[in-house]
Protein backbone atom coordinates (compact mmCIF):
# COMPACT_ATOMS: atom_id res chain seq x y z
CA UNK A 1 0.00 0.00 0.00
CA UNK A 2 1.26 3.51 -0.73
CA UNK A 3 0.64 5.48 2.14
CA UNK A 4 -1.75 5.27 5.10
CA UNK A 5 -4.99 7.00 3.69
CA UNK A 6 -4.96 3.93 0.92
CA UNK A 7 -4.64 1.77 4.68
CA UNK A 8 -7.54 3.63 5.90
CA UNK A 9 -9.79 3.05 2.99
CA UNK A 10 -8.89 -0.73 2.63
CA UNK A 11 -9.28 -1.06 6.61
CA UNK A 12 -13.44 0.43 6.72
CA UNK A 13 -14.59 -1.46 4.15
CA UNK A 14 -13.28 -4.64 5.07
CA UNK A 15 -14.65 -4.50 8.73
CA UNK A 16 -17.97 -2.66 7.43
CA UNK A 17 -18.22 -5.40 4.55
CA UNK A 18 -20.21 -3.02 2.11
CA UNK A 19 -19.16 0.47 0.30
CA UNK A 20 -22.59 1.61 1.31
CA UNK A 21 -21.68 1.32 5.03
CA UNK A 22 -17.56 1.84 4.81
CA UNK A 23 -18.53 5.55 3.21
CA UNK A 24 -21.01 6.71 5.53
CA UNK A 25 -18.19 6.09 8.01
CA UNK A 26 -15.59 7.69 6.40
CA UNK A 27 -17.64 10.64 5.37
CA UNK A 28 -16.88 9.65 2.01
CA UNK A 29 -19.43 9.16 -1.13
CA UNK A 30 -19.86 5.43 -1.85
CA UNK A 31 -18.74 5.77 -5.54
CA UNK A 32 -15.66 7.66 -4.85
CA UNK A 33 -14.69 5.17 -2.12
CA UNK A 34 -15.31 1.88 -4.89
CA UNK A 35 -13.05 4.07 -7.66
CA UNK A 36 -10.23 4.15 -4.64
CA UNK A 37 -10.29 0.87 -3.95
CA UNK A 38 -10.37 -0.41 -7.36
CA UNK A 39 -7.60 2.16 -7.61
CA UNK A 40 -5.45 0.08 -5.26
CA UNK A 41 -6.18 -2.83 -6.33
CA UNK A 42 -4.59 -2.29 -9.65
CA UNK A 43 -1.55 -0.46 -7.49
CA UNK A 44 -1.33 -3.72 -6.01
CA UNK A 45 -2.22 -5.94 -8.98
CA UNK A 46 -4.46 -8.40 -6.72
CA UNK A 47 -8.00 -8.34 -6.69
CA UNK A 48 -8.89 -7.66 -2.63
CA UNK A 49 -12.50 -8.07 -2.69
CA UNK A 50 -15.26 -10.50 -4.52
CA UNK A 51 -18.28 -7.77 -5.22
CA UNK A 52 -21.52 -9.01 -5.34
CA UNK A 53 -24.99 -6.98 -5.73
CA UNK A 54 -25.27 -7.05 -1.65
CA UNK A 55 -22.00 -7.42 0.10
CA UNK A 56 -18.07 -7.92 -0.01
CA UNK A 57 -16.15 -10.53 0.34
CA UNK A 58 -12.48 -10.28 1.39
CA UNK A 59 -10.14 -12.27 -0.91
CA UNK A 60 -7.18 -14.20 0.72
CA UNK A 61 -5.02 -11.51 -0.06
CA UNK A 62 -6.63 -8.80 1.86
CA UNK A 63 -7.04 -11.18 4.44
CA UNK A 64 -3.19 -11.04 4.22
CA UNK A 65 -2.87 -7.51 3.99
CA UNK A 66 -5.09 -7.17 6.83
CA UNK A 67 -2.27 -7.21 10.11
CA UNK A 68 -0.41 -4.79 8.25
CA UNK A 69 -3.18 -2.58 7.69
CA UNK A 70 -3.68 -2.48 11.26
CA UNK A 71 0.02 -1.89 11.93
CA UNK A 72 -0.02 1.16 9.81
CA UNK A 73 -3.24 2.21 11.79
CA UNK A 74 -1.70 1.84 15.22
CA UNK A 75 1.21 3.45 14.09
CA UNK A 76 -0.80 6.62 13.01
CA UNK A 77 -2.73 6.78 16.13
CA UNK A 78 0.53 7.07 17.97
CA UNK A 79 2.09 9.55 15.55
CA UNK A 80 -1.24 11.54 16.25
CA UNK A 81 -1.27 10.77 20.39
CA UNK A 82 2.65 12.52 20.07
CA UNK A 83 1.95 15.08 17.76
CA UNK A 84 -0.95 15.89 20.43
CA UNK A 85 1.15 15.66 23.79
CA UNK A 86 3.90 17.60 22.02
CA UNK A 87 1.24 20.84 20.93
CA UNK A 88 0.95 23.16 23.82
CA UNK A 89 -2.77 22.62 24.45
CA UNK A 90 -5.17 21.18 26.77
CA UNK A 91 -5.73 21.48 30.44
CA UNK A 92 -2.96 21.43 33.33
CA UNK A 93 -3.53 21.17 36.95
CA UNK A 94 -0.82 22.78 39.35
CA UNK A 95 -0.87 22.69 42.80
CA UNK A 96 0.72 25.23 44.89
CA UNK A 97 0.39 26.83 48.56
CA UNK A 98 -2.67 29.66 48.47
CA UNK A 99 -0.43 32.50 48.86
CA UNK A 100 1.78 31.40 45.78
CA UNK A 101 -1.47 31.40 43.30
CA UNK A 102 -2.77 34.39 44.29
CA UNK A 103 0.41 36.17 45.18
CA UNK A 104 2.54 35.12 41.47
CA UNK A 105 0.94 32.95 39.23
CA UNK A 106 -2.69 34.05 38.91
CA UNK A 107 -1.06 38.12 38.59
CA UNK A 108 1.07 36.43 36.13
CA UNK A 109 -1.68 34.20 34.49
CA UNK A 110 -1.69 36.63 31.12
CA UNK A 111 1.85 36.14 30.04
CA UNK A 112 0.62 32.34 29.76
CA UNK A 113 -2.33 33.26 27.61
CA UNK A 114 -0.59 34.97 25.39
CA UNK A 115 1.93 32.72 24.91
CA UNK A 116 0.14 29.66 24.62
CA UNK A 117 -3.85 30.41 24.14
CA UNK A 118 -4.24 26.06 24.11
CA UNK A 119 -3.46 25.73 27.69
CA UNK A 120 -6.25 25.95 30.49
CA UNK A 121 -5.11 25.92 33.55
CA UNK A 122 -6.20 24.59 36.79
CA UNK A 123 -4.97 26.45 39.97
CA UNK A 124 -5.70 24.41 43.09
CA UNK A 125 -4.30 25.34 46.34
CA UNK A 126 -5.26 24.27 50.30
CA UNK A 127 -3.19 22.12 52.88
CA UNK A 128 -3.52 18.82 51.52
CA UNK A 129 -0.48 17.32 49.64
CA UNK A 130 -1.62 16.47 45.97
CA UNK A 131 -0.83 12.89 44.87
CA UNK A 132 1.48 13.50 41.51
CA UNK A 133 1.92 9.79 40.33
CA UNK A 134 -1.78 9.25 40.92
CA UNK A 135 -3.15 11.86 38.68
CA UNK A 136 -4.42 14.53 41.14
CA UNK A 137 -2.50 16.81 40.07
CA UNK A 138 -0.01 17.72 36.84
CA UNK A 139 2.87 19.65 37.99
CA UNK A 140 3.44 20.78 42.29
CA UNK A 141 5.60 23.95 43.82
CA UNK A 142 6.37 22.59 46.91
CA UNK A 143 9.06 23.54 49.54
CA UNK A 144 10.34 19.54 49.84
CA UNK A 145 12.17 17.76 47.79
CA UNK A 146 10.31 14.71 46.47
CA UNK A 147 12.93 11.65 47.33
CA UNK A 148 10.85 9.10 46.40
CA UNK A 149 8.90 7.62 43.41
CA UNK A 150 8.79 8.61 39.82
CA UNK A 151 9.17 12.67 40.06
CA UNK A 152 11.95 15.03 38.58
CA UNK A 153 12.13 18.24 40.89
CA UNK A 154 13.75 21.32 40.09
CA UNK A 155 14.73 24.32 42.26
CA UNK A 156 12.91 27.51 41.81
CA UNK A 157 14.13 29.23 45.02
CA UNK A 158 16.72 29.20 47.70
CA UNK A 159 16.12 30.86 51.09
CA UNK A 160 18.28 31.62 53.66
CA UNK A 161 17.10 31.72 57.62
CA UNK A 162 18.75 33.73 60.05
CA UNK A 163 17.94 34.70 63.69
CA UNK A 164 16.60 38.01 63.84
CA UNK A 165 15.82 40.66 66.64
CA UNK A 166 15.42 44.29 66.15
CA UNK A 167 18.37 46.77 68.04
CA UNK A 168 16.39 47.42 70.53
CA UNK A 169 15.51 44.65 71.38
CA UNK A 170 19.47 43.43 71.39
CA UNK A 171 21.13 46.14 72.55
CA UNK A 172 22.07 45.19 76.19
CA UNK A 173 21.19 42.11 76.24
CA UNK A 174 22.96 38.88 76.28
CA UNK A 175 23.29 37.05 73.08
CA UNK A 176 23.07 33.17 74.32
CA UNK A 177 19.98 31.72 73.00
CA UNK A 178 18.64 30.51 76.17
CA UNK A 179 18.76 34.79 77.55
CA UNK A 180 16.50 35.56 74.32
CA UNK A 181 12.72 35.34 73.83
CA UNK A 182 11.73 33.30 70.71
CA UNK A 183 8.99 34.17 68.49
CA UNK A 184 7.85 31.40 66.54
CA UNK A 185 5.51 30.29 63.38
CA UNK A 186 3.16 27.77 64.62
CA UNK A 187 3.18 24.26 63.60
CA UNK A 188 1.21 21.55 65.97
CA UNK A 189 2.51 18.78 64.07
CA UNK A 190 6.27 19.57 63.89
CA UNK A 191 7.17 19.12 60.24
CA UNK A 192 8.63 22.63 59.45
CA UNK A 193 12.30 22.51 60.29
CA UNK A 194 11.70 26.55 60.91
CA UNK A 195 9.71 25.71 63.94
CA UNK A 196 11.49 22.89 65.07
CA UNK A 197 14.83 25.12 64.84
CA UNK A 198 13.47 27.28 67.14
CA UNK A 199 11.67 25.13 70.15
CA UNK A 200 15.36 23.65 70.38
CA UNK A 201 17.05 26.74 71.28
CA UNK A 202 13.98 28.52 73.39
CA UNK A 203 14.11 25.16 75.43
CA UNK A 204 11.80 24.56 78.01
CA UNK A 205 10.42 27.72 78.63
CA UNK A 206 9.20 27.61 74.67
CA UNK A 207 8.47 30.90 72.43
CA UNK A 208 6.52 33.19 73.93
CA UNK A 209 4.52 33.61 70.69
CA UNK A 210 3.48 31.90 68.02
CA UNK A 211 1.68 32.47 64.71
CA UNK A 212 0.98 30.99 61.34
CA UNK A 213 2.07 33.90 59.12
CA UNK A 214 6.01 35.02 58.34
CA UNK A 215 5.01 37.86 57.54
CA UNK A 216 3.17 38.40 61.07
CA UNK A 217 6.27 36.77 62.49
CA UNK A 218 9.00 39.52 61.05
CA UNK A 219 6.57 42.30 62.06
CA UNK A 220 6.56 41.28 65.99
CA UNK A 221 10.30 40.95 65.59
CA UNK A 222 11.06 44.18 64.29
CA UNK A 223 8.64 45.41 67.05
CA UNK A 224 11.49 44.37 69.37
CA UNK A 225 9.19 41.86 71.13
CA UNK A 226 12.27 39.25 70.23
CA UNK A 227 13.94 36.80 68.27
CA UNK A 228 13.00 35.09 65.26
CA UNK A 229 14.03 32.25 62.53
CA UNK A 230 13.62 34.80 59.68
CA UNK A 231 14.35 34.51 55.77
CA UNK A 232 17.14 37.12 55.27
CA UNK A 233 15.15 38.60 52.24
CA UNK A 234 12.34 39.44 54.63
CA UNK A 235 14.21 40.22 57.20
CA UNK A 236 15.99 43.52 55.04
CA UNK A 237 12.49 44.72 54.67
CA UNK A 238 12.88 45.98 58.15
CA UNK A 239 15.57 47.96 58.88
CA UNK A 240 15.52 47.92 62.26
CA UNK A 241 16.26 43.85 62.39
CA UNK A 242 19.92 42.69 62.34
CA UNK A 243 21.25 39.00 62.86
CA UNK A 244 21.46 38.03 66.36
CA UNK A 245 24.50 35.74 65.93
CA UNK A 246 25.73 38.15 62.56
CA UNK A 247 29.25 36.36 62.76
CA UNK A 248 27.55 33.10 61.54
CA UNK A 249 26.37 31.87 57.99
CA UNK A 250 22.70 30.90 57.59
CA UNK A 251 21.55 29.12 60.18
CA UNK A 252 18.84 27.01 58.00
CA UNK A 253 18.98 26.91 53.85
CA UNK A 254 14.88 26.10 52.70
CA UNK A 255 13.62 26.19 48.84
CA UNK A 256 10.95 25.77 46.50
CA UNK A 257 10.57 22.95 44.00
CA UNK A 258 8.72 22.73 40.84
CA UNK A 259 7.58 18.91 40.62
CA UNK A 260 6.71 16.83 37.96
CA UNK A 261 6.01 12.98 37.50
CA UNK A 262 9.02 11.85 35.05
CA UNK A 263 5.74 10.38 32.62
CA UNK A 264 4.12 14.07 31.96
CA UNK A 265 7.70 15.89 31.71
CA UNK A 266 7.84 15.89 27.99
CA UNK A 267 3.85 16.44 27.45
CA UNK A 268 3.63 19.31 25.40
CA UNK A 269 1.18 21.62 28.02
CA UNK A 270 3.18 20.57 30.69
CA UNK A 271 6.42 21.76 29.62
CA UNK A 272 4.46 24.97 28.50
CA UNK A 273 3.32 25.79 32.18
CA UNK A 274 6.52 24.55 34.06
CA UNK A 275 8.44 26.40 31.33
CA UNK A 276 6.07 29.75 32.41
CA UNK A 277 6.38 29.09 36.47
CA UNK A 278 10.06 29.17 36.52
CA UNK A 279 10.05 32.70 34.35
CA UNK A 280 7.50 33.95 36.92
CA UNK A 281 10.28 33.38 39.84
CA UNK A 282 12.61 34.26 37.47
CA UNK A 283 11.59 38.11 37.44
CA UNK A 284 10.21 37.83 41.70
CA UNK A 285 12.36 39.03 44.28
CA UNK A 286 12.77 36.24 47.04
CA UNK A 287 10.58 38.33 50.00
CA UNK A 288 7.64 38.13 47.73
CA UNK A 289 7.69 34.12 48.03
CA UNK A 290 9.39 33.49 51.24
CA UNK A 291 5.92 33.28 53.39
CA UNK A 292 5.35 30.08 51.11
CA UNK A 293 7.79 28.28 52.25
CA UNK A 294 6.51 26.15 55.07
Amino acid sequence: MRDWNDARLFLAVLRAGSFARASRELGLDASTLSRRVAELERSLDAVLFHRTTRSLEPTERALRLAPHAEAMELAAVALRRSASEDAPEGVVRVTCPEELASGLLVPAFGTLRAAHPEVRLELVGGGRVLDLERGEADVAVRAVRPERGELRAKRLLRVRYRAYASRGYLRGRARDADALEWLALDDPAGRSPEARWVDEVAGARGPVLRTNDTLDLATVAAAGWGAALLPDAMASRHPNLVPVWPERDATLERALWLVVPRKLARVGRVRAVMAWIEDVFRGVDESRAVATVR
